[in-house]
């Protein structure tokens, strides 16, 4: 399996066995270049959280002290509802899996797992996003209705076009991090073959730029880099 690359992107690992954890780590940093993070309980993991932009979390269901990640996947579902969560547990009960699903996982691993499955699954959480609330995307003052292709925001729906509405749920979904103009080509245009030029990207963001700008939302460049929205608050002139 080829390295694959996670630009700004970052996986927590909750395992209070830390062998385990490193282990895990060590594997996951063999096929994936992103960063990896490891919490042994509930304090760290919020944390870690916090202060990172985590894309998936993997975590173990008993924690040291008579903790539980659930704990975890409730905070996490309540305060970063599209970072993903796979559950990774030596709990095999149908029941179990249920009660893990409600609390808010996107998939249930059982220990002992096959590493390739394990690989997979990943590979196809960091492919996704979470929508939330019927193919809508929430964040803070922003909703992305991807079905009618409309940013809401103060009340106001704003309508995009469905290349305009993929480059910015991009960079909605990784903010705020920076998107390159190829990270863009390659998740907007994924054909190869048919890509257009970086011209059609600088276009697009042009429009979206003066779509956007009346409601307080700046789609930023840093020279070199690529491409980040930032919102504008209430107490900014």
């Amino acid at each position: 399996m080829s390295l694959k690359m996670y630009p700004n992107k970052s996986i927590l690992i909750i395992e209070d066995d830390l062998s385990l954890a490193i282990s895990l780590k060590e594997s996951l940093s063999r096929h994936f270049s992103l960063r990896i993070y490891i919490a042994d309980g509930i304090s760290t993991s919020i944390q870690i959280l916090e202060s990172n932009h985590v894309e998936l979390i993997i975590a173990d269901w008993m924690l040291g002290n008579a903790q539980t990640s659930l704990e975890i996947i409730k905070y996490s579902q309540e305060n970063f509802p599209q970072t993903k969560i796979l559950m990774l547990t030596k709990k095999r009960l149908c029941d179990d899996r249920i009660e893990a699903y409600r609390a808010g996982a996107d998939a249930y691993l059982c220990k002992p797992f096959d590493n390739q499955e394990l690989l997979l699954l990943v590979t196809k959480l960091m492919h996704s996003y979470k929508i939330v609330e019927n193919s809508i995307i929430s964040s803070n003052k922003l909703r992305l209705h991807l079905a009618s292709g409309e940013i809401e925001i103060a009340g106001n729906m704003i309508h995009l076009r469905p290349k305009e509405m993929e480059i910015f749920k991009i960079l909605f979904i990784n903010h705020p991090h920076i998107i390159s103009k190829k990270q863009l080509l390659n998740c907007v245009w994924p054909n190869i073959d048919a890509q257009p030029s970086f011209n059609t990207v600088e276009v697009y963001i042009r429009r979206l730029r003066q779509l956007l700008r009346p409601y307080g939302i700046s789609l930023k460049n840093k020279r070199g880099y690529g491409y980040y929205f930032s919102l504008k608050t209430g107490n900014e002139q």
